[in-house]
């Protein structure tokens, strides 16, 4: 579409024209970003950061688990699983550390 503008000036007035329209809407406007409201799991006292991916989705929830019954060592539930399953979209047992 902006291909038919030759001239820069004409191209970069029409892109800022669609920024400022539009721009308000998703920039400014949180209530277009769904789960706004909802506790983060990486901020949560439980959350458990893995350091050997460096990243926050492979991270375990220390609130679910199980612990094995002849070694006893406890394994720790996906972050991603506990929200889904356990925790709930709300954030259930959220607790700010």
């Amino acid at each position: 579409m902006l291909g038919k503008y030759k001239n820069k000036h004409i191209k970069h007035y029409f892109i800022d024209r669609v920024e400022m329209k539009f721009g308000y809407l998703f920039y400014l406007n949180p209530s277009f970003i769904k789960n706004m409201d909802k506790p983060v799991c990486k901020d949560c006292k439980y959350f458990k950061y893995d350091s050997i991916y460096n990243d926050y989705s492979f991270g375990k929830c220390g609130m679910f688990g199980k612990k094995d019954l002849i070694t006893g060592k406890i394994t720790f539930e996906d972050v991603g699983m506990a929200r889904k399953n356990e925790c709930g979209v709300n954030g259930t047992y959220y607790q700010e550390n």
